[in-house]
This record gives C-alpha cells, structure tokens and sequence, in this order.
C-alpha cells in the first residue's frame, strides 16, 4: 500500500510578508476576543467600548501618501522633510547609469562606505572604496531603468526599528543573530527613532533604519544617520520567520494601539471560539468547498457547526487556536481559484446573539 503523503497545510514562510503579518496582526486581535471585520488590505477591529474603534491598515506596500507628502522607501523628498526637523540623513544625490565617474567622485566627496541604491531603495549595494564601487554601481545600475542614488552612511551597525506611537516595539540588525532588545540600545538612540516617524506628517507606525557606529553610542545625532522611513514594519523582519514571536510582536502593537487611545483590553485567551462569516463571495458554491477541506485539514480547529452556505457567502461557527483563526480568515481573503471572500467578519461566540 502507498504511504500516504500529508500536506502541510501553511508554514511562516508559505505567506508573503503582508499575509504573514495580517494573519498574525488578526490572529493577535482574536486572541482577546475582540470582534474584527477583515477587508482587503484592512484589518479593523472594535474594542468594545461603543464609539470607540481601534484600526489598523494591514502591513503590507511600502508607497504611502501622508498629508499630501509622497512616500517610498529610500526617498530624498523624505530625507528633505527630516532634515528640516533636525533629524540627521544622508548626503545623496542621483546619477544616470553610466555616470560611474562623476558618481564615484561623489562618493569620495561624501566618504566611504558609500551606499549605491535605485531610487525606491529595493536594491542596495555599499562600497567600502573605490576599488569597489564601480562594481557596486554597475551591479545597480543594470537592475534600474532611472538612475542611480548614491548616499553616504555611517560603517558599523544598520538597525531597524518598528515605531508605534511614541515607543519602539522591537528592533533588528543587519548581521545580528538573535534578538536586540530595545532596552540593550541607548535611549538616545530610540528617541532619534521616534522622532524620524513623528517628523513625517500623519505617519503614526513605521519602520526606521539607522547606521550607527554602535548601537550604545551616545550623542546620536552626529554619530547615525536614519537612512529609510518606511510605513511598513513587517513583522517577519523582527520575528525571524517565527509564528510564535511574530504573534508576540502583532499583540504588542494592539496593546500599544490600545494603550495610545486609552483603552483597556481583555486579556488574551487560547483557544476561543468564533463565528466567522465570510461575505461578498461572488460564487459561494465553489468558495464553501475548498474552504471546508482546508478548516478539517487543520490542527486544533474544531467545528462547532458546518459551514453554512449564504446568498453571498458562508458562516462557521468553530473552535480553534487564534493563529489557526488569523490564518482562515487571510486565507479566505486571498480566495481559492477565482472564490474569495471581500470581507470576513470574525465575532467573539459569545458576543452573537
């Protein structure tokens, strides 16, 4: 008899990044019981506290308009805005794809290492001389189809910092195993991080890169540079690929929402048991299917009642961990085939009349 082969249902890295931290950002609300209404790119969830809503838009793209500013991972137009709010950036400027020469004249004015980068900042090579940065700007300037942005930095230690609100909710390091505690770092060096995101006009949780000689230096405002603001903190960047410590993160950020409103939350529970009604299905026949197999193939997932088929969607009513909740109602949103749901609704069961 053949063995039969058993098929991982979802893995952290069987997600994109944006998937990966809207299950966990998801899974995180569900786990205090807080009712959530789930739309494409949205994760928005009631405190219950009536006139009271806690959103959030879910972690994903990194172009962003804030008051009317345009936003993109490595800008000038960003680094322009900083500056006038005291915030030290980089020395850059821009050059055609053959410009070696003039670019590398540049990059000695500003000092090594030197950073060469297209302009959105996706690729990002450093020149340490020279010697070196020809090849540096001809690997970049082959991936572009504008020019390329040369930009000074500061050589030792490249952080990344997730800002909520006035606090620094975890960091990581180019090169770094292992986890850096925002309580290793010199408070200076925090602060320069909440001021970056408190600069951009309407930016309120982001992402903040920073060279740095050391990550314990003081008198960081001539000793860093904060190189990218970016208005998507994947949780997968600080969580190591790791369910469990992406999971940890996703309810740091609710509570710090929370905590930033003045909200008092429930405390976390595992497991619970949801209504999830699933709506805007264009066909539910084909949805409610594949949705069902995968609900059974799943561990520690107990339907409490099939899954009923609607006009337009379906609702189950199960038992089962918050992550395992997260991951159905992502899951559900990105579809089977051409079957998704617009919107899920995730309802606490005891909450539903």
């Amino acid at each position: 008899m053949p063995k039969p082969t058993v098929q991982r249902v979802h893995s952290a890295r069987s997600l994109t990044r944006a998937q990966y931290d809207s299950m966990c950002v998801r899974a995180a609300l569900v786990s205090r019981q807080l009712p959530t209404t789930s739309l494409p790119g949205q994760v928005v969830f009631s405190s219950g506290h009536p006139g009271q809503p806690l959103a959030f838009t879910q972690l994903s793209s990194y172009g962003a308009t804030y008051g009317g500013l345009g936003l993109v991972k490595t800008s000038r137009r960003t680094w322009q805005v900083l500056r006038r709010s005291g915030i030290p950036v980089p020395q850059s400027q821009a050059f055609a794809p053959g410009a070696q020469s003039s670019a590398a004249a540049y990059a000695q004015r500003v000092g090594f290492p030197a950073v060469v980068s297209s302009l959105s900042g996706v690729h990002r090579r450093t020149a340490y001389d020279v010697a070196t940065f020809k090849g540096e700007f001809v690997a970049v300037a082959e991936r572009v189809d504008d020019q390329v942005l040369v930009h000074s930095t500061v050589p030792g230690e490249l952080l990344r910092f997730m800002v909520q609100g006035e606090q620094v909710l975890a960091v990581t390091g180019k090169g770094h195993r292992g986890a850096i505690e925002p309580e290793d770092l010199d408070p200076s060096l925090l602060q320069l991080a909440v001021d970056a995101v408190q600069a951009i006009p309407g930016l309120d949780t982001a992402a903040v890169t920073i060279s740095t000689r050391r990550f314990t230096d003081t008198d960081v405002r001539r000793k860093a540079l904060v190189e990218r603001v970016m208005r998507s903190p994947h949780l997968r960047d600080y969580a190591g690929g790791s369910t469990r410590a992406a999971l940890r993160l996703a309810d740091k950020l609710v509570q710090a929402t929370a905590q930033n409103l003045g909200v008092e939350l429930p405390p976390p529970t595992s497991p619970v048991v949801v209504r999830l009604r699933f709506t805007g299905v264009p066909d539910p026949e084909a949805f409610t299917p594949p949705l069902s197999a995968m609900i059974t193939d799943l561990r520690n997932t107990t339907p409490l009642q099939g899954l009923t088929t609607m006009t337009d969607g379906a609702e189950l009513h199960l038992k089962s961990t918050a992550a395992q909740i997260g991951f159905i109602i992502t899951r559900a949103i990105l579809g089977f085939d051409d079957a998704a749901a617009y919107m899920v609704q995730t309802m606490p069961s005891a909450r539903i009349g």
